[in-house]
């Protein structure tokens, strides 16, 4: 009994950690920048980060590893595909992943938050009049399939 479980365990482990589709659901999430001439990570340390509109819906964002791509949609028709380019490697995300659409790059990153809920953070490469935009939820759900 003891080694079937065992089986069944990793068999599990195996089909998740190998699975090429994760779908992340966010119904709130609020638009930022910041200044381009830093990271993310040092504008919130500093409190440089500018919230700046806040919207409610329904975002679906499907990740789809093996195909590289990411489709987006929303609850009022509204739909979108982004090509990956990079995933980045991590064991302290579920994802982390560059991707471009119509030349312009994007990050995604979907993380733990210090609430110990699921986060959805984007952000733009490029800079916009010297800063960086992007959005966050953090409160998403998530599934792999």
């Amino acid at each position: 009994m003891k080694t079937f479980l065992t089986f069944v365990l990793l068999t599990l482990v195996t089909l998740t950690s190998n699975s090429q589709v994760v779908q992340v659901t966010m119904k709130r999430w609020t638009t930022f920048d910041f200044p381009g001439e830093i990271s993310l990570n040092e504008a919130m340390n500093n409190d440089l980060v500018n919230s700046k509109v806040t919207d409610t819906g329904e975002m679906i964002y499907i990740f789809d590893l093996e195909n590289k791509k990411i489709l987006m949609s929303s609850n009022t028709g509204w739909k979108s595909v982004f090509n990956i380019k990079v995933i980045i490697p991590t064991t302290q995300s579920i994802l982390n992943i560059d991707a471009e659409q119509d030349g312009l790059f994007y990050n995604f990153m979907v993380t733990e938050n210090v609430d110990n809920q699921m986060s959805l953070v984007a952000q733009r490469f490029d800079l916009v009049e010297g800063k960086r935009e992007g959005f966050f939820s953090n409160s998403v759900s998530y599934f792999i399939k």
